[in-house]
């Protein structure tokens, strides 16, 4: 799905809450999270090729497949925490919204610890 297809259901969202959202505020919410959903679901299964890639670029080089997948996850939960808040916010809700942010970057710097300390480790050898 490109992203004129994905504008285009975008844009069918915004009519149909535009015309079904007037009378009834709960149909606009249950709209925003079904093109939501279904826009995640077009970009999810974009995913593949970028892991492929990748595989392809780790094959290429000496960088350790732990901190590519490492990056990979780190990715993902920026893309997944992004897409709930924006969910959330959607709906009103900008309480979760915050809340999802919060864990998510919690997480990603959670994760990124093995990483951070390869780096520190490089960096207080090389002052040594």
């Amino acid at each position: 799905m490109e992203i004129t297809q994905i504008i285009v259901i975008c844009f069918i969202g915004v009519i149909m809450i535009a015309i079904l959202g007037q009378n009834n505020k709960e149909y606009g919410t249950y709209i925003r999270i079904v093109i939501g959903v279904i826009v995640f679901a077009a970009i999810f299964m974009k995913l593949a090729s970028v892991a492929e890639q990748f595989t392809s670029i780790i094959n290429k080089t000496n960088l350790s497949s732990t901190y590519v997948g490492i990056i990979l996850k780190i990715i993902g939960i920026a893309y997944l925490s992004e897409f709930g808040s924006q969910i959330c916010k959607d709906a009103s809700e900008t309480a979760f919204a915050t809340k999802i942010e919060f864990a998510g970057k919690i997480l990603i710097m959670l994760i990124a610890m093995p990483i951070i300390t390869a780096i520190l480790d490089e960096v207080s050898n090389f002052f040594v």
